[in-house]
């Protein structure tokens, strides 16, 4: 009596105004979650970044206890041309504690021959992941070339400009001059407004065995042999104006933010003060960068209050 389709068939589906609802719904999930998951993320590279730091704490706590209080002389990736690898990169002067087992041939010497070739395969192949922050997302193995400008950043109310680090590289500095706790950052015509040094700085190498340059001031880019190892007295304390060891910086993070000085050489050129790396390691609205400190606990520190080599 009845065919097969007795009953007629019903076909289901989303109008086209259901659709753009559902889209919509969803991009507005969207818009209140990205925000939240990019600060999740920048949270959580800065605590690595920070457990990084305290491991290489670690190292410097273990070589001074084998040697007298002392540590290694080591000046900073900015005195690459004065120095041998072990007087510019922590890595390679803390290679016996780090675990750092380089190739048959590879020493001083090769290093130097080797150029930046050698430089950054050693970069690539046997530097432990904890000498380089989460930050640094560099792709460019040139290691002569580890800053890159990145425009203007207006900062209240001047112009500066601003580095990236965007070489694959080490990424803990220490500081190459001897600096003073509350002097301002730079000169007093270019430093920001609030740039004021936070902390002391302690130095890798022994201030009284510098040889002094044309201007009478001791340098430790005039003969890099000649100097001795610091054992961070409390005469470098008081140089540096910090009250303790907890009040003076020992080193700090390249791919945080901090401030260039005026004469910092970027890729060979000398530029007047800069921010590098801007806006990274942020908290709250300003950029910074962690910073150990000569008791080894390791504090974040605001960009414009740190830095200038």
């Amino acid at each position: 009596m009845y065919g097969k389709n007795r009953f007629p068939q019903l076909k289901y589906g989303f109008t086209l105004i259901e659709l753009l609802v559902v889209i919509s719904i969803i991009a507005l999930l969207m818009a209140i979650l990205m925000p939240a998951l990019s600060k999740v993320r920048n949270s959580a590279k800065v605590l690595t970044c920070k457990a990084n730091s305290k491991q290489i704490a670690t190292l410097v706590t273990l070589y001074r206890t084998d040697n007298e209080a002392k540590v290694p002389v080591v000046l900073n990736i900015w005195a690459a041309n004065y120095a041998p690898p072990k007087g510019y990169m922590m890595s390679m002067a803390l290679k016996d504690y780090a675990g750092i087992g380089l190739p048959e041939g590879w020493n001083e010497r090769s290093f130097f021959f080797g150029g930046p070739g050698r430089v950054s395969q050693y970069y690539q192949k046997y530097l432990p992941k904890f000498f380089v922050c989460p930050f640094n997302r560099g792709k460019n193995l040139d290691n002569t070339k580890l800053w890159k400008e990145s425009g203007l950043i207006e900062y209240d109310g001047r112009n500066y400009k601003n580095y990236i680090l965007e070489t694959y590289a080490e990424t803990y500095l220490t500081h190459l001059w001897p600096k003073k706790k509350n002097d301002e950052i730079g000169l007093t015509t270019s430093s920001p407004p609030d740039g004021i040094r936070k902390f002391g700085v302690l130095n890798w190498w022994d201030y009284s065995s510098a040889p002094k340059n044309s201007a009478g001031i001791p340098s430790p880019l005039q003969n890099y042999t000649k100097l001795k190892p610091a054992n961070w007295s409390k005469i470098d304390l008081h140089r540096s104006r910090a009250n303790s060891m907890a009040d003076a910086t020992i080193f700090y993070c390249g791919a945080g933010e901090f401030m260039g000085s005026d004469g910092v050489i970027v890729n060979g050129t000398t530029t007047g003060v800069a921010f590098m790396n801007y806006k990274s390691h942020s908290q709250g609205k300003s950029g910074g960068t962690n910073a150990a400190m000569g008791d080894m606990h390791i504090e974040w520190v605001k960009g414009t209050q740190i830095g200038d080599k």
